[in-house]
């Protein structure tokens, strides 16, 4: 199992731990704007980080 510690990229707090049972495949990504592109195995989800209170946009799903 991996584990991935989510961090918000304007103040560094950490927002969460993703844990993936395909370590090799799986990815968590946190931006500071919504990205324009992504994989059909991902996922967009926008949060409000709870230090900084900036809207951040986290990406999971699986690589291609």
């Amino acid at each position: 199992m991996k584990e991935n510690k989510m961090r918000c990229p304007h103040c560094g707090r950490c927002i969460g731990v993703f844990v993936a049972s395909d370590g090799q495949n799986s990815i968590a990504k946190v931006y500071k704007s919504k990205p324009t592109q992504i994989g059909l195995k991902q996922h967009i989800f926008e949060t409000q980080c709870p230090r900084c209170k900036e809207i951040i946009s986290v990406v999971m799903g699986f690589e291609n």
